[in-house]
C-alpha cells in the first residue's frame, strides 16, 4: 500500500491497484490497435468494395482486395463480423 500523504481513498485505491497491476505478469499478451478499437470493421457483409469510418481523430479506410485463382484476379470481399475483428488480435 502506498504512503502518500494528502490522496483522497479514491486515489489512493486506484494507485494501490496500479501497483498490483505492474507487479503481477499479464497472464495474456493481446494488442488491439486503439483506432482500430474506436472504429472497427464492418459488423455485416457489404456491397461497398471501401470501407471508411472516423471518430475523433481516429479513420480507417479498408479496401477489398482480390486474389490470383485458376489464372486470373478474382475480386475478394471486405472482411466483416466477429472473425475478422478476432484475427487482427494480435499477441
Amino acid at each position: 500500500m502506498t504512503n502518500d500523504k494528502g490522496l483522497t481513498p479514491i486515489q489512493r485505491r486506484i494507485l494501490d491497484r496500479a501497483e498490483q497491476q505492474g507487479a503481477e505478469p499479464p497472464e495474456d499478451i493481446s494488442f488491439l490497435h486503439s483506432t482500430l478499437t474506436q472504429v472497427g470493421l464492418p459488423r455485416r457483409a457489404q456491397q461497398a468494395r471501401v470501407f471508411e469510418r472516423s471518430s475523433g481523430n481516429a479513420s480507417m479506410r479498408l479496401e477489398a482486395g482480390s486474389i490470383f485463382q485458376r489464372g486470373k484476379f478474382v475480386p475478394m470481399p471486405l472482411p466483416y463480423g466477429t472473425k475478422p475483428r478476432l484475427v487482427l488480435i494480435g499477441p
